[in-house]
């Protein structure tokens, strides 16, 4: 409902690949300025006609979630810098609610995301990170009773992979940022109400963030 609060300022995408909305449900009067963001959010952005054709147009194969994570990264790759514009504002109606194939389409494109997005490195940095948060992801589609979508969510993934293989080697030949630059685009926190109360996660976001820094200070050194 337009009730006044923000949906998006921004997006944020976290180093298991998992992305929310920015600034969710926060005043609009907190963002007073032009700033800089890591990632956009689809429902409503601006991009020139020549750095979109740049950057290969529109991502394919997710139909819907994931694909403005991955157009914003592929804009990251290329050492181009993405930003919000206070006084813009556009109202986008929105339900948090998901519906089972809404999770089978964040589940399938998340995966999509990373492997065609993500540069080989910071995916081998992440990689034991990545295999924890997706065994817990597995735990708790089962709780939730999404254990059979998310099977579905990876079979389709798994059928779509020798063409995601060929969509990373075009993605990954604009690359002109290196993997220490790639990872100040992530973040290791989980911090929005969309995920449920902050304190919920204190202890997950202690380990991410050492993690996280672990793999910093080694891309920065390299």
């Amino acid at each position: 409902k337009n009730d006044g609060k923000i949906n998006s300022a921004g997006n944020i995408v976290h180093i298991s690949g998992l992305s929310w909305c920015g600034g969710y449900n926060q005043n609009p009067k907190q963002y007073i300025k032009q700033q800089e963001v890591q990632h956009l959010s689809g429902a409503c952005l601006m991009i020139r006609r020549s750095v979109l054709k740049r950057a290969g147009g529109m991502p394919e194969g997710y139909f819907m979630y994931y694909e403005d994570a991955a157009l914003s990264s592929q804009l990251n790759l290329m050492g181009l810098k993405l930003g919000i514009v206070p006084k813009a504002h556009v109202v986008h109606e929105y339900d948090y609610a998901k519906s089972t194939m809404k999770w089978f389409y964040i589940e399938r494109n998340r995966y999509l995301y990373v492997i065609t997005v993500w540069p080989l490195l910071v995916i081998a940095l992440l990689l034991p990170y990545l295999i924890l948060v997706e065994a817990g992801l597995w735990a708790v589609s089962t709780i939730e009773g999404r254990f059979l979508s998310k099977i579905k969510a990876s079979a389709s993934f798994v059928k779509m992979v020798p063409e995601a293989i060929k969509i990373r080697r075009t993605v990954q030949k604009r690359k002109t940022i290196t993997t220490y630059k790639f990872l100040l685009s992530l973040s290791p926190v989980l911090n929005t109400l969309q995920l449920g109360s902050k304190s919920k996660f204190s202890a997950v976001n202690a380990v991410s963030k050492f993690y996280y820094r672990i793999c910093v200070l080694w891309a920065q050194s390299v």
